[in-house]
This record gives C-alpha cells, sequence and structure tokens, in this order.
C-alpha cells in the first residue's frame, strides 16, 4: 500500500518535468534572440544557366565583346570573363550577376564545350526563359560546331532574369 504513493509520485515528475523545463526554456532564452542569415533573393536578376551533360564533364566559356562583330571573329574573341566547369549532371545550375566591370561592353558570349578528357560532343541551346534581343547561333571552332549565345550586356545589368539550357543529347 505504501508503494503506491510512490509510485504517483513518480509519475507526476516524470510527467511535470518536460512541462518544467519547457516552461523555463521559454521564460529565460527570448525567441528573438536567435537569429539566422539574411539574403537577398537572386531569382529576378541576372542569367542562369542550366547545364544537362549526360557525356562527361564539361566547360561553360563566358567573354565579354565592344561589338557583335568582335564575337563572332571566332569562338574564342573577346575578353574571357569567366570559365565554369562541371561533371556529368542531369541539371547543373550556373547564376550569372550583374558586374559593374561590365560597363564598357555591349555583349557577352556564352558556350559550352567538352571538358578535358570528355568525349567530343555539341551542346545544343535553349533559351528557356529570355528577352528577344538575345541571339542563338552556331560557330566553327577546330571542326567542331558550337551553339553560341549573345546577350546584350544592358539587358543582364536590368534587373531582368533570363534562363537558358545547354544539353548535350
Amino acid at each position: 500500500m505504501r508503494k503506491l504513493p510512490l509510485v504517483v509520485l513518480m509519475v507526476l515528475l516524470f510527467a511535470l518535468a518536460p512541462l518544467g523545463y519547457l516552461t523555463v526554456v521559454s521564460k529565460y532564452f527570448n525567441k528573438e534572440s536567435v537569429r539566422g542569415i539574411e539574403s537577398t533573393s537572386l531569382l529576378n536578376e541576372g542569367l542562369s544557366f542550366i547545364v544537362v551533360s549526360r557525356g562527361g564533364t564539361w566547360d561553360l566559356h563566358e567573354y565579354l565583346c565592344e561589338s557583335r562583330s568582335e564575337c563572332m571573329e571566332s569562338l574564342m574573341s573577346g575578353k574571357e570573363w569567366s570559365v565554369v566547369s562541371g561533371g556529368a549532371s542531369e541539371s547543373h545550375e550556373v547564376k550569372i550577376i550583374p558586374n559593374e566591370k561590365w560597363s564598357s561592353y555591349k555583349l557577352m558570349k556564352f558556350f559550352v564545350k567538352p571538358g578535358w578528357g570528355s568525349m567530343s560532343r555539341e551542346f545544343q541551346a535553349n533559351t528557356l526563359i529570355s528577352m528577344s534581343s538575345v541571339e542563338v547561333t552556331k560557330m566553327l571552332y577546330e571542326g567542331q560546331d558550337y551553339n553560341v549565345i549573345l546577350v546584350p550586356v544592358s539587358e543582364i545589368n536590368a534587373n531582368t532574369h533570363m534562363l537558358i539550357e545547354f544539353l548535350d543529347y
């Protein structure tokens, strides 16, 4: 008979302990003291590329040109801005954010080449979300055709969002 009050006391202790813990924690730890990071959304500005490569590695080349004729001189003409590389992927996104150093240029040229040691193949270019002044063209370089995208720098800087896809199948 004396064990019954002890059992009831133990059950009450185990039942009230979590409630007491939550009360203490919520009282002494203000919710506003917990902070995360704050970031701005880049969804509505710049240029996004989706590279789908089933055949291996790839290199996305970015060139700045002062005119269309400079861009069209050869595949590698213009000022090289960047090269982004990746491996076999079903959907690799590359984000191009506007840069103030582009102010003296009119166009950006983009193309994808197979990466080093990867089989030779052509990457098809598709504009999924684009402006009317985005041009898709082909250029011959070292005996192979490349799909080239020409984008006016002013449109990349105009807080518009463009989505372009390169596929190797």
